[in-house]
């Protein structure tokens, strides 16, 4: 129990100060939370190589349970989707033989370290800092290409490429200062702008099953629409996490980054052609 913990703590007049809190914390991210983490617990080498303060605390081996002689048969596995890819789908894992790492300790870091990417975004999008946002934005690039979802990585790649590269200043300005909305005006209360206007679309069909009539009517369209804010309401058991950043990374530096280069420039060039050919009838 935490609060009681501290409650002791308190009562002995021996508090933790903050410098040691962000200590333990420091530690604690670097011990379970961190890509260097990851790779330690997938070898009893690495793992006694790192320093002490990077080191998980190292517990007795781990013996593989007894099994059933006759176990139960598996149940029939769910059909396929055909619309995505199953690559991350769940798998049943078998460790390669002279296996030693921990494989169900990198499970837990795995979701840890993306768990704290997650809770990370969430913090910076509540208190509209747009900064935190990008640096997650930049993490999660290598995170979309690890999976089956290529369109969300052509999607961030284009979004870091036009703000990096393409961008004037000014542009990149606007565009940064109107992802995040606030129109509660209270801390805490900063929401993603799509996110926003799929708020309204929901509000607007509400309103519409209640009322009767179509999108198309003057009432939604002059009344309602335009003031739509004003009416808010070692051990392995058969599993091992997908590292989507690694993978992500491979998939980049093994030839995704180039093919997002070439169809950029390809587009850049059909543009290119447009423009001439227009210059070309205005002239």
């Amino acid at each position: 129990n935490i609060l009681a913990h501290f409650e002791e703590l308190a009562g002995l007049d021996c508090p933790p100060t903050l410098d040691d809190l962000l200590e333990h914390a420091s530690i604690i991210r670097e011990r379970y939370a961190s890509r260097a983490a990851y790779d330690q617990s997938l070898s009893k080498a690495e793992q006694e190589d790192a320093i002490p303060r990077e080191r998980a605390p190292t517990g007795s081996p781990w013996t593989k349970p007894e099994t059933d002689d006759n176990p139960p048969p598996a149940p029939n596995p769910p059909p396929k989707s055909k619309k995505s890819g199953n690559e991350d789908g769940p798998q049943v894992h078998t460790e390669s033989p002279g296996f030693d790492g921990d494989r169900v300790l990198s499970n837990a870091i795995l979701f840890l370290m993306e768990f704290g990417w997650w809770i990370e975004l969430n913090y910076a999008i509540a208190e509209g800092d747009v900064g935190r946002v990008m640096q997650i934005l930049k993490i999660l690039i290598f995170t979309f290409t690890g999976t089956s979802n290529q369109n969300y990585m052509g999607y961030s790649l284009d979004l870091y490429a036009l703000l990096e590269y393409e961008c004037s200043p000014e542009l990149k300005e606007a565009i940064l200062s109107n992802w995040l909305l606030n129109l509660a005006g209270e801390v805490g209360r900063w929401i993603e702008g799509d996110l926003m206007q799929e708020h309204y679309n929901r509000w607007l069909e509400d309103m519409v099953k209640r009322r009767g009539g179509n999108f198309d009517d003057k009432f939604y369209c002059q009344t309602l629409a335009p003031n739509l804010h004003l009416f808010r309401s070692g051990r392995s058991m058969g599993h091992a996490a997908v590292n989507r950043f690694n993978r992500g990374w491979q998939r980049l530096e093994g030839g995704k980054l180039d093919e997002f280069l070439e169809c950029s420039q390809e587009y850049a060039g059909l543009v290119r052609d447009m423009e001439a050919i227009r210059n070309g009838s205005e002239s």
